[in-house]
């Protein structure tokens, strides 16, 4: 059996590191942090592309990020490591440094984790929950950790069973916590044509005449594309009904189509990351997509409180 593990014990480790930094004398180190990261991932928690991606991340919004992972192996263990990620600020000499905290435990250890990272976040600092294991969502130890977020962020196109996944984040979150999901960002270039098409003058009276909507997506539904039209039936006047089109050769949300009054308005995906508005085959408008997933945390995380229009299609989505 290992040693437990204290939140006091790995803060003083932390400091030490600081101090360590800063006793360098090359440059002066100033600690940056606007929030807590809180990261559920599947695997250990020091995994190196994980490590990687929060590193250049961190350049653009410093965190104390707390990784919380699972180890392999029997017994009842528990593992924390701290680290620094630095910079030097442009023209000065000062790196600007980020926190990262990565604590690992196996199956059995896992009730341990909870109260050691209630008491590692950041003071008077929103805490951010990245959901990237879903079992984290299941009943369990584990399952407190989300309710300790101000926001929790997920990936619904990534999860089984999304809905019943959403309706349980949902019972989790702490009482006025947003919810955010990489699935409703990756909507935002397609929502954003459709918005543009519409306000054009030539197409407003299009808004109010649309009477049928089809979403075209490959495999099972993905949640993107029940989003976009829950999002579209919530924005369209007249609430129209709308259809979901399996396509044998796509893969997630592919395209979407407005018809109204003979006239059809199609949105489509025309190379990987580009997309395509068409009226009457004339193509009106071209826009790349936004998959990076850097892009897309960047978007949830300029809100962390709840967002009316998403919580409004989630809804529609789950009702």
């Amino acid at each position: 059996m290992g040693e437990p593990i204290h939140a006091d014990a790995i803060l003083a480790q932390l400091g030490e590191h600081w101090r360590m930094l800063a006793e360098t004398g090359q440059t002066e180190v100033l600690r940056a942090c606007a929030m807590t990261l809180l990261v559920h991932t599947e695997g250990p928690p020091s995994d190196p592309d994980l490590a990687g991606f929060l590193a250049a991340f961190e350049l653009a919004h410093p965190a104390r990020a707390i990784v919380v992972g699972r180890l392999e192996g029997a017994g009842r263990r528990v593992t924390a490591e701290v680290r620094a990620r630095c910079r030097l600020a442009p023209g000065r000499r000062t790196q600007i440094c980020s926190e990262q905290i990565e604590l690992g435990a196996t199956e059995e250890a896992l009730a341990d984790l909870p109260p050691v990272v209630a008491g590692l976040t950041a003071a008077d600092l929103p805490v951010v929950v990245w959901l990237r294991d879903p079992a984290a969502l299941d009943p369990g130890p584990l399952a407190g950790l989300v309710s300790l977020g101000d926001k929790l962020i997920l990936d619904s196109d990534a999860l089984r069973d999304w809905r019943a996944r959403l309706r349980r984040a949902r019972a989790l979150l702490a009482r006025g916590a947003g919810l955010g999901d990489l699935a409703w960002a990756r909507l935002t270039p397609w929502r954003s044509i459709l918005a543009e098409a519409f306000h054009h003058p030539a197409r407003k009276a299009l808004l109010g005449a649309v009477e049928r909507i089809e979403v075209h997506h490959g495999g099972p539904l993905p949640a993107g594309a029940a989003y976009l039209a829950a999002w579209l039936r919530l924005l369209l006047p007249a609430c129209p009904a709308a259809t979901f089109v399996e396509v044998a050769d796509g893969e997630g949300l592919c395209s979407a189509r407005l018809h109204a009054q003979g006239l059809e308005l199609a949105l489509h995906r025309s190379q990987p990351r580009e997309l395509e508005l068409a009226s009457a085959n004339e193509l009106l408008c071209r826009q790349p997509d936004a998959p990076l997933l850097e892009e897309l945390l960047a978007e949830e995380l300029a809100l962390i409180g709840p967002d009316p229009v998403f919580e409004a299609v989630v809804e529609a989505v789950l009702n």
